[in-house]
């Protein structure tokens, strides 16, 4: 088993001693990050740590995430403990329902408003600086659903990481402190498996923005081609519409395929990294971005399972 390291505050007993197994999931976008303890209780005397503990985890000397434990169950024989808990970065007030409605503002007003709403300070990527929401409900929905659907429309992703608040493009995520994710290039694999999705594969976008000059709707396209996806919102210029055409594009065309891969554990897969796949055939090198990584670890060794995207 690799260098591995479980904190649990004011636990009384050093966990990794009892450690049948570790489960840790990193997921992309706004689901909640995991993990799963199974403890050896075989004396019957573990401590059970109580629903709300804060629990931390790092794999070879690189941090894994903040939890907080939701779940313990005991079974037998043999007697065992198992630890189930969420990632810290999404609070409750994110998630609680909340109705109101945004005119003629900046996405990353928006942004900025919600973060500093819930205790968060906004990271938000320069491209997205251009756009003007012209107007959008938020109706009995959760800052971090709200904020989500605004970041599929624009070929982004959101996520809540430590005190921050992340709106980034996708496939471009930064670490919380703003350092870009690095490119990590895999031509080992255990095992892979990939699946081309039936749907529909656009060309190019169409936007609305309302003429100052003529006093009218004009359209904008991007991309060239047909299928053409039409956005519905007219923008208040011409470059809010243009931006929102391109992350849209971007948007509907990153999951054209999804590629499953289990190797050797690396901590360092995580979720949103940019990866390049070698060495394994035709449709299946290139560049990927990480969607959900899972790390397994136990007496048999340490595996990572990776779920990726275009």
């Amino acid at each position: 088993m690799p260098s591995l390291q479980i904190t649990i505050p004011s636990f009384p007993v050093n966990i990794q001693n009892y450690l049948i197994s570790l489960e840790l999931t990193d997921e992309a976008g706004i689901k909640s990050d995991s993990v799963t303890l199974k403890l050896s209780d075989h004396e019957g005397s573990l401590p059970i740590p109580a629903k709300g503990t804060k629990l931390a985890v790092a794999i070879q000397n690189i941090h894994m995430g903040d939890f907080i434990i939701d779940e313990v169950s005991l079974s037998g024989p043999p007697n065992q403990m198992t630890i189930q808990a969420k990632g810290a970065n999404l609070r409750d007030q994110i998630r609680s329902p909340k109705s109101r409605s945004w005119h003629q503002k900046k996405l990353v007003d928006i942004v900025t408003t919600v973060a500093n709403d819930n205790g968060l300070k906004p990271k938000i990527a320069e491209v997205f600086t251009p756009i003007v929401i012209d107007h959008i409900d938020q109706t009995e929905e959760s800052d971090i659903n709200f904020l989500s659907r605004i970041a599929l429309d624009h070929g982004a992703i959101v996520k809540p990481m430590m005190e921050h608040l992340v709106f980034v493009e996708r496939g471009k995520t930064k670490t919380a402190t703003g350092k870009q994710l690095s490119v990590i290039r895999i031509s080992k694999i255990n095992k892979w498996n990939l699946k081309a999705p039936d749907r529909q594969y656009y060309k190019s976008v169409m936007a609305k923005y309302h003429s100052a000059e003529g006093g009218k709707t004009e359209h904008i396209k991007v991309g060239k081609g047909e299928p053409i996806y039409t956005i519905k919102m007219v923008y208040p210029t011409k470059e809010a519409a243009q931006a929102s055409a391109k992350a849209k594009l971007n948007g509907l065309n990153d999951t054209e395929a999804t590629l499953s891969i289990t190797l050797v554990g690396n901590p360092e897969l995580i979720a949103e990294r940019p990866v390049i796949i070698q060495g394994v055939r035709a449709g299946v090198d290139g560049q990927w971005v990480v969607k959900q990584a899972k790390h397994s670890l136990s007496a048999s060794g340490y595996t990572t399972s990776v779920s990726l995207i275009k």
